[in-house]
């Protein structure tokens, strides 16, 4: 799996296109899974659902990771600035249960 990090607009565009590349690259695979049983209809199920548990993924350690650098930083930054930080009861709890 490719990490992105990259502040230019081209960044979106260029991981679409990569992750369209590899589903072109696992064509062979998309034919073994037919071959065995599957579907057009059972492939384009399985490739969606991939692309949810990527965005689930994601969103998941991306929160985990946000919390954590927001809370650095307004730990770096108290004695400067006056601001509290708080982080909700409810998304704490939502954190935990998604594994």
């Amino acid at each position: 799996m490719w990490i992105y990090w990259c502040h230019c607009p081209d960044c979106i565009p260029e991981y679409t296109e990569h992750r369209q590349h590899n589903v072109i690259l696992r064509t062979k695979e998309f034919v073994v899974l037919k071959a065995l049983g599957m579907t057009q209809r059972n492939v384009k199920k399985m490739i969606l659902l991939e692309g949810v548990f990527y965005g689930l993924y994601a969103a998941v350690y991306g929160s985990i990771l946000g919390t954590v650098l927001s809370y650095g930083i307004h730990r770096l930054f108290k004695g400067a600035v006056d601001v509290g930080w708080t982080i909700l009861g409810a998304a704490l709890f939502l954190l935990v249960q998604v594994p």
